[in-house]
């Protein structure tokens, strides 16, 4: 998600994930996230079309902005490790 986000993958998937803005005219605060699809089961909302997104929308400005990947990585990870909550 951090490449397609950055336009560094190839063409075949510049249409793959919409923003909500492209989907609607209407400013709203998610209209630079991504829209998630309406998908029926549980088994097509584990898919990456689905859960890409839906992964990305949830993690906050300071991670997505992330220079390179490597910051991207390291801030993500960071991110997880103070998430965590072991039971």
């Amino acid at each position: 998600m951090y490449n397609y986000n950055g336009n560094n993958l190839p063409n075949i998937f510049d249409s793959m994930f919409p923003k909500n803005l492209s989907i609607h005219n209407y400013p709203t605060r998610q209209s630079n996230n991504y829209h998630l699809p309406l998908l029926r089961t549980v088994k097509a909302q584990r898919t990456f079309i689905y859960s890409g997104p839906k992964f990305w929308n949830s993690l906050t400005n300071e991670i997505k902005t992330a220079p390179s990947i490597n910051s991207f990585k390291n801030r993500l990870k960071s991110y997880l490790i103070q998430s965590y909550t072991p039971s």
